[in-house]
């Protein structure tokens, strides 16, 4: 049975133009949306419709008692475009395919591509559904053809420069008001396989209630002792730093709602009233500790904490590290006897669907392995942030205590920021001239109270069912009475 046969061909090497979270780079997506016949029969087209939709979806959401299900997910629409075809200049509506340029504006507030195995995951797809009619000597019936496909999106207004997120000197006290303590973060931002360097300097504090700001609930005042005798008794067994990600879910808006906010709606107002009621879960991502056995005496102790932050999936990064090592490029490994199998993991991405052959389902998901990693999102439904605990286990006259540091983990790592930066420079300049290129077609226009940005239309390319068509097509055809062609099957 003839039916429309809907592909996208990407304007570039990548479907995404731009960088999406940095506006004057004119984030976008850009594609030629292609309408085949299957069979080389025509039909004719009434409508078609384009939708560019962000799923956000929860796991285990039963467990803080938000809903019963196992999952729960909120669709964001970004963009809905209704096209139509003009055939008043051909002598028939019956086509035989179409070209349509797609420009569609990306928002500030889109939510990056990203799979978080303990919390949920995060995509985002294009959607196209057109509605279709076959001649009367097949069927006259009309129908419908859908299409929808992944867009990645990744964001590039937070990554790990030094510019915007310099490294931090905190001075604090213990709760006790005892010790001082200083400590130095290398940034406040790293990428899901970066190196996290803090360094600790401890001094007794002579004049308590002076030069400290109490931290913690359990900090009280206490009388002026000796210092020389309670500085004896102060001492650092232990330091342990952890690196904990916290998922909050909004509660205060369900998804079904009537007066959710229209196509292109700004987050942050939508988060202004959906953030009514919290649901809030915690996970520790990774923790080090090292044995300090120090007493803080007069002068002081200084050490320091090294702590590898590893947020992505481990068989992935063994496997990408693998492809970057010249030694397993150019030198094979030794040969080993050995009668048993060696062992293998297999890398698949952990979603509900497997393949793209679900979309007909309406449902997208399976995250490529790039974006399986934990990382400091915000969104309709959920956000993720990230912070760093350090606790101090101490003894003697001395109260154990933590300090908790926020930090932003990003997708990126520091040694891409260079070329980060690189891209964003051409995008910058790419996007000057593609203004002035939709210019002459009308000009970019923002949708009223969103961030979205309209693009304006431009000319599609109609295959018309004609022998002409036919010919540039590469389609062999045979005359059937004076006004139909019959497409010849040939076996190559």
């Amino acid at each position: 049975m003839t039916y429309p046969v809907v592909t996208i061909k990407p304007s570039y090497n990548s479907i995404v133009r731009g960088c999406p979270g940095i506006a004057d780079t004119l984030p976008r997506i850009e594609c030629e949306l292609r309408i085949r016949s299957n069979d080389g029969n025509p039909f004719s087209i009434d409508r078609i419709e384009i939708f560019l939709k962000n799923v956000e979806v929860v796991n285990n959401t039963h467990a803080t008692g938000l809903t019963t299900k196992s999952k729960f997910e909120k669709k964001t629409l970004y963009y809905k475009k209704k096209l139509r075809i003009n055939t008043e200049s051909m002598k028939t509506n019956e086509i035989l395919g179409l070209d349509v340029p797609i420009t569609i504006g990306i928002p500030d507030s889109i939510k990056a591509t990203n799979y978080n195995v303990k919390f949920g995951h995060t995509y985002t797809y294009f959607d196209c559904i057109v509605y279709y009619k076959l001649p009367k000597q097949f069927s006259n019936q009309a129908a419908i053809s859908k299409f929808e496909m992944p867009i990645n999106i990744e964001r590039y207004n937070i990554y790990p420069n030094l510019k915007m997120f310099p490294p931090i000197k905190q001075k604090d006290c213990s709760p006790d008001n005892r010790i001082q303590l200083k400590y130095k973060l290398n940034s406040t931002c790293f990428g899901t396989d970066d190196l996290i360097h803090i360094d600790f300097e401890f001094k007794p504090n002579v004049g308590r209630h002076r030069n400290c700001s109490t931290t913690g609930t359990n900090a009280n005042t206490h009388n002026n002792n000796s210092h020389t005798n309670s500085a004896k008794k102060l001492k650092i067994k232990t330091i342990t730093v952890e690196v904990r990600e916290l998922l909050e879910i909004a509660t205060g808006q369900n998804d079904s709602d009537p007066n959710h906010p229209s196509i292109g709606s700004s987050s942050t107002n939508n988060n202004t009233s959906s953030m009514s009621g919290l649901e809030s879960r915690e996970n520790i991502i990774i923790s080090v500790s090292k044995p300090i056995n120090q007493l803080i005496g007069a002068n002081g102790y200084k050490t320091f904490i090294d702590l590898k932050l590893l947020t992505i999936n481990p068989a992935f990064k063994n496997y990408y590290t693998a492809l970057l090592d010249p030694v397993a490029i150019y030198k094979l490994p030794k040969q080993k006897t050995s009668d048993t199998l060696p062992q293998i993991t297999l890398i698949k991405a952990k979603s509900g669907n497997d393949s793209i052959s679900s979309a007909n389902s309406g449902n997208i998901g399976g995250e490529p392995l790039v974006y399986h990693s934990s990382l400091t999102t915000m969104g309709r439904l959920y956000s993720v942030t990230h912070d760093l605990i350090i606790r101090f286990k101490c003894s003697g006259n001395l109260k154990s205590f933590e300090i908790t540091q926020p930090i932003t983990i990003s997708h990126w790592c520091k040694p891409q920021v260079k070329y980060i930066e690189n891209i964003i420079r051409d995008e910058r300049e790419i996007a000057i001239n593609a203004k002035q290129f939709y210019d002459r077609y009308g000009g970019i226009k923002r949708i009223r109270r969103s961030d979205v940005l309209e693009y304006p239309p431009l000319p599609p390319i109609v295959f018309p069912y004609t022998k002409e068509t036919m010919e540039t097509l590469g389609i062999k055809y045979e005359k059937v009475g004076h006004k139909h062609l019959r497409r010849l099957p040939v076996i190559e």
